[in-house]
């Protein structure tokens, strides 16, 4: 009953919002779809537990990027743009990977978010080896954005900057991660 239930109220919400929104439904449904496709119900969410970085920026530490708060960030605190700076978070115990969801930037605010660099692409490591994957992610205030990371017997994930969106101004020089989160299956 409890999956029943939750589409059940996923699908009347997505009613209301469909009434609600007028001309605009037809951008909002896509979006939706777009988010429902991107995850799927078999995958659970996999918890990092630690975070180290080649740099941090003040209270801005590695392990903000994995503490599933919207608005905390790790920021590189490099010379330069943060390219080549990395982030690598580990697992308690091995785990099989499906999906990684990365929200770029210093924050989900627009303003402070476009102030300082994002990552625009930066290749995905994997402990159990493999071949690492270059990710380009698009430069939304505050989007997670997943990806397919089919991964067993992982121990860590590194995530290393390999370009980045510049700062609004040029005047930043952070570039940050808000949050790095992951899904699996058993």
């Amino acid at each position: 009953m409890g999956r029943t239930f939750r589409l059940l109220v996923l699908g009347a919400g997505v009613a209301g919002v469909f009434v609600l929104l007028g001309p605009m439904r037809d951008e909002a449904m896509s979006g939706a779809r777009g988010l429902w496709n991107q995850l799927d119900p078999r995958e659970a969410p996999v918890q990092a537990v630690e975070a180290s970085a080649s740099s941090q920026l003040g209270d801005h530490r590695a392990e903000a990027a994995i503490d599933l708060k919207k608005g905390t960030s790790w920021a590189e605190d490099a010379r330069g743009s943060g390219k080549g700076e990395s982030i690598r978070v580990r697992f308690a115990s091995e785990v099989r990977l499906t999906r990684l969801i990365v929200t770029p930037g210093i924050s989900t605010d627009p303003e402070r978010y476009l102030a300082q660099p994002r990552p625009r692409d930066v290749l995905v490591t994997v402990s159990s080896g493999g071949r690492p994957q270059l990710l380009r992610l698009e430069d939304k205030p505050g989007a997670f954005q997943a990806f397919s990371l089919d991964a067993d017997d992982v121990r860590w994930v590194e995530l290393e900057i390999r370009s980045v969106y510049p700062a609004q101004g040029g005047k930043g020089n952070d570039c940050a991660i808000d949050e790095i989160e992951f899904r699996g299956k058993d």
